[in-house]
């Protein structure tokens, strides 16, 4: 990673997590799933349980299934908030980070056939424990699916640290796959795909006005800032914007 500033925040969250014995990437995936799923769930997160990447990880590296306002860990919650409120409120987040500069049309391609393995009936595809545990709490959703409030919605993530340039490749790519994944009718969103890029704006800033950042209109950036000291409570470091 060639940014200086970015791996000095790494640095502080390896501090403030405990992450010492894990490698850059494996900090970066952290620090990405971390960042987004705070948006979604604005309480304190358990950052292993978030993170799924490694060995027959389906190419995500992060999955939060919120169900009425939670970050569900294991089957039993659904039938507790099933009698609590009656109803269930759906959304599912998922993520793939790569630290690395790039925008490679494979990576994107394995996210997205991920993604679609984890909401068939069944995968062809080996699964690690992480993955399992969840698929189950996905079934579990979906075995209830009379009580649902409406139908849950689905958000997707690819994290880099390089600049988004839309290439045709891509972006079509993207397009084709996912058509088959609306078409499941699981989701009340048609399911889009947010590419993300990390860009530092200048230390003035946040004193004055967000730098100008010009992306495509609906992609999306994130900034981080360099200017102020955080509190562990005040993560995430990045705030995602759209455009």
């Amino acid at each position: 990673m060639k940014d200086e500033i970015l791996k000095s925040f790494l640095s502080t969250f390896v501090s403030q997590h405990g992450l010492e014995q894990i490698d850059e990437a494996q900090v970066f995936e952290r620090f990405v799933n971390f960042s987004i799923v705070s948006k979604l769930y604005p309480r304190e997160i358990d950052l292993e349980y978030l993170s799924t990447g490694g060995r027959d990880d389906l190419a995500l590296d992060g999955i939060a299934i919120i169900v009425n306002g939670n970050i569900i860990k294991n089957e039993e919650e659904i039938d507790f908030l099933r009698e609590r409120n009656g109803t269930l409120d759906v959304t599912f987040a998922l993520i793939q980070s790569k630290s690395s500069a790039n925008f490679k049309v494979e990576q994107v391609s394995h996210f997205i056939c991920g993604v679609k393995s984890f909401f068939d009936e069944s995968s062809s595809i080996p699964e690690n424990e992480s993955i399992k545990h969840l698929r189950g709490i996905k079934e579990k959703v979906y075995q209830h699916s009379i009580d649902f409030e409406r139908i849950p919605e689905l958000q997707l993530f690819f994290v880099t640290t390089g600049k988004w340039k839309e290439p045709e490749q891509i972006v079509e790519r993207v397009r084709r796959e996912l058509c088959e994944l609306n078409q499941k009718s699981l989701f009340r969103n048609e399911v889009h795909f947010p590419f993300i890029t990390i860009v530092r704006i200048c230390p003035a800033a946040f004193s004055t006005a967000l730098a100008p950042v010009y992306l495509h209109p609906g992609s999306f950036v994130t900034v981080y800032s360099s200017t102020r000291d955080f509190h562990p409570w005040d993560w995430p470091y990045l705030s995602l914007l759209r455009v």
